[in-house]
């Protein structure tokens, strides 16, 4: 898995492991600010515009890319959504 940067009001820090994004899906979650479920974390995440190994929620990640499409592009989407189930 390429490591990632990921940034929120809720969370932020970097992601090498599934464990790592698990984590900041639930911080995310938890936070209550508009993240409400997984799939609400995968699709609402964005890839930064110029740096493209840095996804989030917050204003300035408007990027082409889902942190969904990354992982899947990664071909660890499926070991991401059974963790989060």
């Amino acid at each position: 898995m390429t490591k990632f940067h990921y940034e929120s009001n809720a969370c932020w820090g970097w992601c090498e492991t599934v464990a790592d994004i698990v984590e900041k899906a639930k911080l995310q979650i938890e936070a209550n600010n508009g993240i409400y479920t997984a799939d609400n974390f995968l699709d609402f995440s964005m890839v930064h515009p110029d740096h493209p190994h840095s996804f989030g929620t917050r204003s300035e990640y408007k990027g082409h890319q889902t942190l969904r499409q990354f992982l899947a592009e990664e071909q660890i989407l499926p070991e991401v959504l059974k963790a989060l189930a």
